[in-house]
């Protein structure tokens, strides 16, 4: 089973109008287990290709002792590394050989929300009410090992609402959520999905999953190698594949060298010359890089991570490796276009139009347009009418807007350096939550500038008060992004 994107609380409740099942979603590995009568063990990644043993070494011992009368059963579930003394899960991409030796105080955990087989009867027609009360039965939980997953039951928008704010509040990667009633059908996107790229019609998206098509060699201690790679997406209605985005930000050494060797057998050297390039790519004629994929369809898909209004690629850097999914699942020339128009500030219908720096490299982008005649040149240019910013819109007509300056009463306590640059309320009207793990002198840090230019910092109380209806938009990890 798999899920498909879930754009607003409104949306939800016109798939479950009768309520539904919300579960946590782990930025983690999706996992399937079978096991046999003689106790045998296969695991499946989401594309069912085998997982590397490392990640599953210890997994098989501890699935017996959970399911003690579990001769035969399927389960589905997510692994991934959760540190033993906060309890919290590690970023995704962490049980990579390299990668775990750095986290010897966490362990790999495999959280189970679905049952599919069990001793020898086959769970797919039962709903999931039915396939959850039979996991709660027969299994039992072995902490910091073997996990039933999160789920709380959701009737009304209030409460949903709540759970995504306190989601994004924690900086988990979001919601999945399920009809009780339905059965499992593999393949089938019969859930819902809610991560803050989806909500409000996208404009919140910092991140895309994009397909390597080239690559760059890196200057420095990196001469030599393949250390900086050109990302992009396909469009199905051209058969063409379109530049996004130029990264080199995301990888460490040990990293960076084993893709040398993972990526070389799909690589075609072709030193930047613009007759070498393949008709299957269009690509801008300054991004023309070192090596080009031979064939995209066998590329890797990689999460990127941005800072910026909407979707406009700004300081774009590599999250994760998604191993998890192919070309077919990774996000599609039609969703970055829709993205990246409602992610544009909205104008006047009488403005100008106002030449702004293109961010986003979809291809070639050679203006057809240089011979309009000028007949009017001889005239005095009138200043372009300033674009008005509609940062948001939270159940009502009203509009959030940028506001001019920092809050006055505030402003005193901050550095000169940053009152200098003059920057507008850049938080103005937003509920912003700091999780209280932080260090006190950080937190008072940020708390005393999310303040002075407009915002208000919510308590843990607050993102649990179910009277209150607030919509918290940035969390710490945007803040420092940010700084």
């Amino acid at each position: 089973m798999l899920a498909e994107p879930c754009k607003s609380v409104d949306f939800a409740f016109k798939r479950c109008p009768n309520g539904f099942y919300a579960e946590i979603k782990y930025d983690g590995e999706r996992l399937q287990l079978h096991k046999n009568q003689a106790n045998k063990f296969k695991f499946f990644s989401r594309s069912l290709k085998p997982v590397t043993e490392h990640k599953i070494e210890q997994i098989s011992q501890f699935v017996s002792k959970a399911f003690p009368k579990g001769e035969s059963l399927i389960l589905d579930g997510e692994i991934l590394l959760i540190d033993r003394k906060t309890k919290k899960p590690l970023p995704f991409g962490t049980l990579g050989v390299h990668k775990k030796k750095e986290f010897s105080e966490a362990n790999e955990v495999f959280f189970i929300f679905d049952c599919l087989y069990y001793n020898g009867q086959s769970l797919l027609h039962k709903t999931l009410k039915e396939r959850r009360e039979i996991l709660t039965e027969h299994m039992a939980p072995i902490e910091n090992r073997i996990l039933l997953s999160e789920l709380k039951t959701i009737n009304k928008k209030s409460e949903l609402k709540h759970l995504i704010n306190f989601t994004i509040a924690e900086g988990l990667e979001g919601l999945v959520l399920k009809n009780p009633d339905g059965i499992y059908e593999p393949s089938k996107r019969h859930w819902l999905k809610v991560k803050k790229d989806y909500l409000m019609e996208g404009t919140m998206a910092d991140t895309a999953d994009l397909v390597v098509l080239g690559a760059y060699y890196g200057t420095g201690k990196k001469g030599g190698l393949m250390s900086v790679f050109l990302l992009g997406c396909y469009d199905p209605k051209t058969d063409q594949w379109y530049t996004v985005a130029k990264c080199g930000n995301g990888f460490d050494d040990a990293t960076l060298e084993k893709l040398q060797n993972d990526l070389k057998p799909n690589m075609t050297k072709i030193s930047k010359n613009p007759n070498q390039i393949p008709k299957w790519l269009n690509v801008n004629r300054d991004l023309i890089p070192d090596f080009i994929v031979t064939d995209p369809k066998q590329s890797p898909v990689w999460e990127i991570t941005h800072t910026a209004n909407g979707i406009s690629i700004r300081f774009p850097r590599v999250t994760k490796v998604r191993d998890d999914k192919t070309w077919k699942e990774a996000t599609n020339f039609d969703y970055l276009t829709e993205l990246f128009e409602k992610s544009k500030p909205s104008k006047k219908e009488n403005d100008e139009d106002e030449d702004e720096e293109n961010l986003f490299h979809f291809g070639d982008t050679n203006d057809n347009n240089n011979n309009n005649n000028s007949s009017n040149n001889n005239n005095s240019p009138q200043k372009p009418t300033p674009i008005k910013r509609k940062l948001l819109e939270i159940d009502s007509d009203d509009e959030i807007e940028i506001q001019p300056k920092p809050n006055k009463i505030i402003r005193k306590s901050l550095p000169n350096s940053l009152l200098k640059l003059n920057f507008p309320n850049i938080f103005a009207n937003q509920y912003i939550y700091l999780s209280s793990s932080l260090p006190m002198d950080e937190y008072n840090k940020l708390k005393r500038h999310i303040e002075a230019f407009g915002g208000q910092v919510l308590s843990p109380k607050d993102i649990n008060n179910e009277k209150e209806d607030k919509t918290v938009l940035i969390t710490l990890q945007l803040l420092r992004s940010r700084h």
